[in-house]
Formats: C-alpha cells, sequence, structure tokens
C-alpha cells in the first residue's frame, strides 16, 4: 500500500527514495536565525534530483550547523545536497509556500 501525505507532486525521486519535503523544511525552521526553509529536487543526471534547500534568513547562518542539525534527527537520503539562502520565500494568495516560483527561481539562477 501507498500512502501520500500531502501533494504526489512535491515527491522528490532522489537516488530511488521517494522524498517529501515537509519534515525537511520544519526541521530546518527550527534553526536559530532561519526564518523560512523551502525543499525542492533539481534535475541530476546520477541522482534523477538532489535535495535542493532554500532557506530565508536575515543573518548568515553556517551550512555545518544546519547539515549538523538535520542529521541527527533525520534519514541521511534526507540530506540536502545543495543549499541556497534568500531573503524571503514566495508565497500564493492564500499564504501557502508557492513551490513553482521555488523551483522556477532555482532555474533562473542555473541559467545565469
Amino acid at each position: 500500500y501507498l500512502w501520500v501525505h500531502g501533494r504526489a507532486d512535491d515527491m522528490i525521486i532522489s537516488g530511488g527514495e521517494n522524498i517529501l519535503p515537509y519534515a525537511i523544511e520544519d526541521a530546518i525552521r527550527k534553526v536559530e536565525g532561519v526564518n523560512d526553509a523551502a525543499v525542492t529536487g533539481m534535475p541530476d543526471e546520477e541522482w534523477g534530483e538532489i535535495l535542493t534547500a532554500v532557506v530565508a534568513a536575515d543573518t548568515d547562518i553556517p551550512l555545518h550547523l544546519l547539515d549538523s542539525h538535520l542529521r541527527e534527527i533525520l534519514p541521511a537520503h534526507h540530506i540536502p545536497k545543495r543549499w541556497i539562502f534568500v531573503r524571503d520565500l514566495p508565497y500564493t494568495a492564500s499564504g501557502k509556500l508557492h513551490r513553482a516560483a521555488v523551483k522556477a527561481m532555482l532555474e533562473r539562477k542555473e541559467d545565469s
């Protein structure tokens, strides 16, 4: 049996693992200094998709702090391989994280 919690199109498939971003985002938000977080999959030849975390913070947060925090509470395949830091994240008019806009923002960064 398969139960999907959340939207099926939010599913990230990395290295054959099906990963939903919600628990990862919640764990990142618990780090002091983090205002918000979004996790998405970006295309990768080796893994299919790589976990990419987009973190909104007003100050610099050491990457090793985020990484070690997540490694304490999440399985290894839930640790983002790529981190992007931004001022804020896009939301829809109804107040939900605009995942398509986050992905488009990352694609624009890759093109530039």
